[in-house]
């Protein structure tokens, strides 16, 4: 099979390749890439339900919550009167019926603890007349973590915090807080997280996968929370003091998902623009434009709302929202160069006329149509080699990417093992342990392979896709082998470029796909070049040929 491959009509290569969305599906954010541990730290967490056709929203109960050591020792309420935040204003009554008694959180089934790290644990009480010691801290099989604090009986609403650090590593551990001797307190906003979280928000691990991923598009927080009729993702309710921002339930609790999933917020868009820039990727928000179940529905309060984001963005600190980004610690501007709206056909005049209000206002900021990644209910086969083998072609079939802001892949970018509502995923994880899909693995390999210049390419066989680019002196060929047989490729062109020097290769069966049993059963591997210009290519196979002129280039 020839491969030929052209520098006639070359042309520069913005690299805009790859684009993903962060968004609270799968426990991805809260329980996942928020650095906090615990569940339900404010006890706004509730219950979400879809009955006749209609959401039912149930008042704060308490969830992940349970009295310690049992309900004989200890009693809870959720209450509301003289609240800590008046945004967010359920908290929890502690009576402890004995001693030691108290409550207990296990966090998403258990919190795990690195040994030699150091963990913030922060709280709030207010107490009438307890006056003894409180404990809190986190309590495994073979070690724990653990300060206490003296209560102040004075009836006002004080924080307490202290730093412990881990001396083992614990898997399975439960948050504990308990009163020392009998009595009662009123208790809110419990925080545990590790001092090692990136950029104080960000859990380590997670964060430095998508790092690794090097993304050119981080869209946030979804096309279903920006257009949800039933719960529309606010963006100014997530830039304000972390503990004042209200909780709001979890639009993907109607569609299959827990349902006590929610949001706390304390990932909103402050910290999704600080992630872009940590990442090194354009940060592109979405906002909704309504008129998805009422056509009809006045555009202005969503025009304002995008003018307003713009302000918050890119404006100087004399501004009302520049302002509020420099009191969260950005006093510089974040440089917002695109918004994506979720449309449909349905609302493509709607779209037109959002787009020209805000460019006749502020002709700044580009205004992008966007559509949701196609939903997959738990698909077991969507994490399979055959769905990243599909992704591969499409990132090919692209080339390198023309389009300033690429439409991300329908894989949700995180997904909590045992709280999975939508598959495929490009990484998933547990308190412990994160692994990457074979869909994560194609996109970093084509990132790792885009060109500064996109090439001509072409295959005598309709099984095969490819595309090539070049960068300093190499040329970089992606081919797809979607057949079921092994074909020899010989790579051709009207130009010198150089000599095969590396093999990348990415091949499995199709309904492989990497598990946390076997979390590297589908990564690229070398294959070391037998000729300078001829590969054999595996069924079902995504490989990359590195071709190098001689004296020139450093490909990494």
């Amino acid at each position: 099979m020839k491969i030929f491959i052209s520098e006639n009509g070359r042309q520069p290569s913005p690299k805009r390749g790859t684009g993903v969305v962060l968004e609270d599906v799968n426990c991805a954010i809260d329980g996942g890439l928020c650095a906090e541990l615990l569940e339900n730290p404010a006890f706004e967490g509730r219950e979400v339900r879809a009955e006749n056709g209609r959401c039912v929203v149930l008042p704060p109960d308490g969830y992940a919550w349970v009295p310690f050591p049992d309900a004989a020792a200890a009693a809870i309420k959720v209450k509301t009167d003289r609240p800590l935040h008046a945004e967010n204003p359920h908290y929890l009554r502690v009576v402890a019926a004995e001693d030691g008694a108290g409550i207990c959180n296990r966090a998403f089934g258990g919190v795990s603890l690195k040994r030699g790290t150091e963990y913030r644990i922060s709280f709030f009480l207010r107490s009438y007349d307890y006056r003894g010691a409180a404990y809190a801290g986190l309590y495994g099989e073979n070690a724990a973590i653990e300060g206490k604090v003296k209560v102040k009986p004075d009836g006002k609403w004080r924080r307490y915090s202290f730093k412990c650090k881990s001396k083992a590593d614990v898997s399975g551990a439960e948050f504990h807080f308990t009163l020392a001797k009998a009595g009662m307190v009123h208790a809110d906003c419990f925080s545990v997280t590790p001092e090692d979280a990136i950029l104080g928000y960000f859990r380590r691990d997670l964060a430095s996968m998508l790092t690794e991923l090097k993304p050119d598009v981080l869209y946030f927080p979804g096309a279903a929370a920006a257009d949800s009729a039933e719960n529309r993702f606010r963006w100014k309710d997530s830039v304000g003091e972390p503990l004042r921002r209200p909780y709001r339930w979890n639009v993907y609790a109607l569609r299959g998902g827990d349902p006590h999933d929610g949001q706390t917020l304390r990932i909103g868009f402050f910290e999704c623009f600080r992630l872009s820039e940590y990442l090194g990727a354009t940060a592109v928000p979405v906002l909704g434009m309504g008129g998805s179940k009422d056509l009809e529905e006045d555009l202005e309060p969503y025009v304002q709302d995008a003018l307003d984001l713009i302000e918050f963005a890119n404006s100087g600190t004399d501004t009302m929202w520049g302002k509020i980004r420099a009191e969260l610690g950005h006093p510089a501007a974040f440089g917002l160069k695109a918004i994506a709206v979720p449309t449909d056909d349905a609302r493509a005049a709607r779209f037109v006329r959002f787009a020209g209000e805000i460019r006749e206002r502020d002709a700044s900021v580009e205004l992008i149509p966007f559509r949701a990644p196609a939903e997959r209910a738990s698909d077991p086969q969507a994490d399979a080699w055959a769905h990243a083998l599909g992704e591969a072609v499409r990132l090919t079939e692209c080339g390198q990417g023309a389009d300033l802001y690429p439409s991300p892949a329908d894989a949700a970018l995180f997904a909590r093992l045992g709280r999975t509502q939508r598959l495929p995923a490009l990484v998933s994880f547990d308190a412990a342990h994160a692994y990457a899909s074979g869909q994560y693995h194609v996109q970093k390999l084509c990132r790792q392979s885009a060109g500064d210049f996109v090439l001509n390419a072409s295959a005598d066989d309709e099984s095969v896709r490819v595309s090539a680019s070049s960068r300093e002196g190499f040329t970089f060929v992606r081919i797809i082998n979607s057949g079921g047989a092994e074909i020899a490729a010989e790579a051709e062109g009207d130009f010198d470029f150089g000599e095969l020097t590396r093999v990348i290769c990415m091949d499995a069966p199709l309904d492989a796909a990497n598990t946390p049993e076997a979390p590297d059963r589908i990564v690229p591997r070398e294959i070391a070049p037998t000729a300078p210009r001829t590969a054999a290519l595996p069924p079902h196979s995504f490989t990359v040929l590195v071709f190098r002129r001689q004296g020139k280039g450093n490909a990494k």
